[in-house]
């Protein structure tokens, strides 16, 4: 990770945190951060900061950088990676440190003006299967049910590459000891964890107490991929609230995925949950998945509490 500060800094310095897209750290009380994978729950991508412009950005300089140290621990398995983390930008009551993940799942809190490492967390994920390793984010939320000045009122979310599901203190990143077993629950069933073929790399989305996590599925080899059933959680307990399958209507095609790897949106005012699903499997070969294969390659519009569907546009059918 590096940062950017300006040549000239004026009074109120900015830094723009890079690894690899565009995060505005301000100063206390300065233009607004980053506190969210897409900027809001909205997923716009839009900050209103204008203290850089096109008038000042050629001055910026260089004015820290991080190693995690994951290539002299993981040596070989670099190759298996992607760097793809958004780092998003904490409030001051939740330590205002700049948090990413590494490809590896490793949560890392940053001090945004000096680049120094705050705390970390190492899920210490299962390595076994063949799909990359990747983190695109995780998720901050403030958690209501709990006491002010107690651990894990302010929490952040990681969805991880063997299918956990973690809660961890956004001011020193232990784990939330009420969510789940020891601050995680697992994302599959009965049949256990079968490492390669399913796994999570998006941050969930948290909401008005739940949270929710797709999964990411190897779907172009084969029709019978495993299921790209989205899960709900209680984000204070980490307790099963809805599950929804967006090939629901197809159980005998003997098609699966329409996965939802993608980062979801919400919009928090109409109780609404968005989902980008990709295609019913094998996504490049429509021979074996006939019909309009209902919700895939659609965006799918879910009640956030309840998980019932509200409306969906399907893109390709």
């Amino acid at each position: 990770m590096a940062a950017l500060l300006p040549h000239k800094p004026p009074p109120t310095a900015w830094l723009l945190a890079l690894l690899p897209a565009v995060c505005s750290v301000p100063a206390a009380g300065a233009e607004p951060g980053w506190l969210y994978y897409g900027g809001d729950q909205g997923g716009r991508h839009y900050s209103e900061a204008a203290q850089i412009d096109r008038s000042n950005v050629q001055d910026l300089e260089v004015a820290w950088t991080f190693r995690s140290g994951d290539m002299a621990t993981y040596g070989e398995e670099m190759k298996k990676t992607s760097t793809q983390s958004t780092p998003i930008l904490l409030p001051a009551a939740a330590g205002e440190s700049l948090v990413y993940c590494t490809p590896f799942n490793r949560v890392i809190a940053l001090d945004p003006a000096s680049g120094a490492q705050r705390w970390s967390f190492d899920p210490q994920i299962d390595h076994g299967g063949d799909r990359p390793f990747r983190c695109r984010g995780v998720s901050y939320a403030l958690e209501p049910r709990t006491p002010v000045g107690r651990a894990c009122r302010h929490r952040l979310y990681l969805s991880t590459h063997d299918r956990q599901l973690w809660a961890i203190d956004a001011t020193d990143g232990r784990p939330c000891a009420g969510f789940g077993e020891g601050g995680r629950v697992q994302l599959y069933g009965d049949e256990g964890l079968v490492p390669g073929e399913v796994s999570n790399s998006s941050a969930p989305v948290v909401a008005a107490g739940v949270v929710v996590t797709g999964s990411t599925v190897i779907d172009f080899v084969r029709a019978t991929t495993p299921r790209g059933t989205v899960m709900a959680f209680d984000s204070f307990s980490g307790q099963p609230l809805w599950q929804f399958d967006p090939l629901q209507g197809h159980a005998g095609s003997g098609s699966g995925s329409a996965n939802v790897w993608a980062p979801m949106s919400v919009d928090e005012e109409h109780g609404l949950l968005y989902l980008p699903t990709s295609a019913a499997s094998p996504d490049y070969y429509g021979v074996d998945r006939p019909g309009d294969d209902l919700y895939a390659n659609s965006v799918v519009a879910l009640d956030l509490h309840s998980g019932e569907l509200r409306w969906h546009f399907q893109h390709v059918r």
